[in-house]
């Protein structure tokens, strides 16, 4: 199902605006940005040898609960990884990776979808567990506003920490919240496509519900 063509443009109407939340990985893109962004950014023998630093975590991550298992996991990886790299090399590593991969990695009709609310004067908001060093080159050439999973620098170096805890599930909805007045808004609606998206869609007047097979509205 389309909903494209009945987006109009509130701005001109002087309606109160809509806001409007979308999932990134699976939604917006056809498959995971993580994992891209690895074997876009970090060479073979890099991977390999940092898959032998990762095992020696393994045990503490095993026991963790799932909930902190996740954010230990990325915050694990990201470190060995890209640990040691400054905030403007990181953020030139995203701005390639986009133009260079990312690209390729967006569904079309949704990105489309997007840029009518954004062009009809609504709030658009990218609400993503995914971390900020590629999402963030998205949302600049996009024009539209990023929740997400946030990096920590020290003098501007990343050392392998978040600023802010995973964005998935209940912190999706909680950063929500936290970032906007939601009554200020005449409509809520929100686009996602697993269960780590229900909190957000319980914030939401209108959901839809993204698959490989395109969009079904849930209500």
């Amino acid at each position: 199902m389309n909903n494209t063509g009945s987006i109009s443009n509130r701005a001109a109407s002087g309606k109160k605006p809509r806001l409007v939340l979308f999932d990134f990985d699976g939604t917006l893109t056809s498959g995971d940005s993580f994992g891209a962004f690895l074997w876009y950014s970090v060479s073979p023998g890099s991977l390999i040898s940092g898959c032998f630093r990762l095992l020696f975590q393994l045990p503490g991550l095993l026991f963790a609960l799932p909930k902190i298992r996740a954010e230990r996991a990325k915050a694990a990886i990201l470190h060995i990884y890209f640990g040691g790299k400054t905030r403007q090399a990181l953020q030139e590593m995203g701005l390639r990776f986009y133009q260079n991969r990312l690209k390729t990695m967006l569904r079309p009709q949704l990105l489309e979808t997007l840029r009518q609310y954004r062009d009809a004067g609504d709030t658009v908001v990218l609400v993503s567990a995914s971390v900020d060093i590629w999402l963030q080159a998205f949302c600049d050439i996009e024009r539209i506003a990023l929740i997400c999973t946030m990096l920590a620098y020290e003098q501007d170096v990343f050392r392998g920490a978040f600023a802010t805890p995973n964005c998935n599930r209940e912190e999706k909805a909680r950063r929500i919240r936290e970032a906007y007045d939601l009554h200020s808004f005449s409509t809520i609606i929100a686009y996602g496509n697993s269960s780590g998206d229900k909190a957000m869609f319980d914030l939401a007047t209108e959901v839809w519900f993204c698959s490989p097979n395109g969009l079904e509205k849930v209500f």
